[in-house]
């Protein structure tokens, strides 16, 4: 189980890669990517230890501690970091869009952020499994944000379609060189089963949720109104 634990981390160095080839191809978006890396990173060890663990994940860590009695790895720390990173940039780094800033939405942000997370906590409390009140409460905030800004609606989706096809050949990875995986990485009963092109349903879908979200959440941020150019940079 020790060398399983490994391709957690490897995959993290993946994504790091990812990452920092999106952050030198373009540095007028440097601030939003680490903005939105920085603001993330916090978030997977957190939920990990109070939540996914529970009910849905517990992978082995190549670089594990112990928090409040659950095993959590700094791979958790790096995958959150990453994947939102690369989220919030993906789309107009691959598509050459030039985005339009404007004065910053801060209130607007923090309710969108409010909404997220106190919906979030009531599925919690419905006994929802922890992966589908995280993604059902991120779809809800993709969806407010782009209700207040419909122009952010392309770079929601196809931020989520980018982030599918740079993640789906870890998991196809992932499964080939260990089958036994499913009750390796994930909690017993945690998963339905059901699979989606070689890949858990619930993995996926939290993937489209997440980048929905976290691929619009600067530019929205920095204006409701902004607009994204089609003009090559």
């Amino acid at each position: 189980k020790k060398h399983k634990g490994y391709s957690y981390l490897a995959s993290d160095i993946f994504l790091g890669i990812v990452w920092t080839a999106l952050y030198f191809l373009r540095p007028d978006l440097r601030r939003q990517q680490f903005f939105v890396s920085i603001l993330s990173a916090p978030l997977a060890p957190l939920s990990q230890v109070l939540w996914f663990s529970k009910d849905y994940w517990h992978p082995p860590y190549a670089l594990a501690t112990t928090i409040a009695g659950v095993p959590v790895g700094i791979e958790e720390l790096f995958f959150a970091f990453f994947i939102s990173g690369i989220g919030s940039v993906i789309y107009q780094v691959v598509f050459s869009k030039k985005v339009e800033r404007g004065e910053r939405q801060i209130w607007l942000t923090v309710f969108v952020a409010a909404a997220t997370v106190i919906t979030f906590l009531a599925l919690k409390q419905s006994d929802f499994n922890t992966i589908w009140a995280s993604t059902d409460a991120l779809f809800l905030g993709a969806l407010l944000m782009i209700v207040i800004n419909r122009r952010l609606f392309m770079d929601s989706i196809m931020s989520a379609i980018l982030v599918l096809v740079l993640v789906y050949p870890l998991y196809w990875l992932l499964f080939a060189l260990f089958p036994d995986a499913h009750q390796i990485f994930w909690v017993s009963g945690g998963l339905s089963g059901i699979d989606l092109l070689g890949a858990p349903i619930e993995e996926m879908t939290w993937f489209v949720a997440w980048a929905m979200f976290a691929g619009i959440l600067y530019e929205f941020y920095r204006a409701p109104n902004a607009s994204i150019a089609d003009n090559q940079v």
